[in-house]
């Protein structure tokens, strides 16, 4: 029974050791995985048509910053600046081989895009003379505000209605045998007036003729 307990303390103990050795041998595979080198670039950096004095380089791949550089005018050459933008192997998401390097330059403000675009290349250290642009500022476009027009109202016009308007006439009555007008203060008729003198002047004379014939002669 001891030797069977011996034997199996063993068989364990071995066991125990390659179960180590496996695991040992499949993470030396991560333990030493290889970062590869950078993509490097040198030369000069120009803003707005001025060699830049300070500020910072940024180098992209894919839109992630691989790699910052600080502008040193002391270089020496006229060079000022030299930057190395990273391998996936050392970031995620950055150079490899052939990729497109896109270069940044920020002072304070917003990043200022650069020309021209570097290749990824770790074989070489690359010259490249870069030019940085400030984009113009935008301009407020004035939008014209329409002005309302005035709509005549046409305005009502009188209308002139015609009144009629009684005019009374007076009615001339001639009596019939005065020729003339009626008397409005007399009683009588002037036609009958003046028959009566007339009458009497017809008597009178009559009269006057009648003595005038009765008179005795001398």
């Amino acid at each position: 029974m001891r030797r069977l307990s011996l034997a199996g303390a063993v068989v364990a103990a071995v066991a125990l050791v390659a179960l180590i050795l496996v695991s040992l041998q499949s993470a030396a595979p991560t333990a030493n995985a290889q970062i590869l080198p950078p993509s490097g670039f040198y030369g000069t950096v120009t803003v707005d048509g001025t060699a830049a004095t300070a500020g910072t380089l940024r180098g992209k791949v894919g839109g992630n910053i691989c790699g910052t550089a600080s502008i040193d005018p002391g270089l020496g050459g006229g060079l000022n600046y030299t930057i190395q933008v990273k391998h996936s192997s050392d970031q995620a998401g950055c150079g490899s081989d052939g990729a497109t390097v896109v270069f940044e330059f920020v002072d304070g403000g917003a990043a200022i895009a650069c020309t021209p675009n570097g290749t990824w290349n770790s074989a070489n250290v690359q010259l490249l003379n870069l030019t940085c642009t400030t984009p113009p500022t935008p301009t407020a476009t004035a939008t014209a505000t329409p002005t309302p027009t005035a709509t005549a109202v046409p305005t009502p016009t009188a209308t002139a209605t015609a009144t009629a308007t009684a005019t009374v006439t007076p009615t001339v009555v001639v009596l019939p045998g005065t020729g003339g007008n009626a008397d409005s203060g007399s009683s009588l008729p002037l036609g009958l007036l003046l028959a009566g003198m007339l009458g009497l002047a017809v008597v009178g004379s009559g009269a006057w003729a009648l003595s005038r014939t009765r008179r005795p002669s001398h």
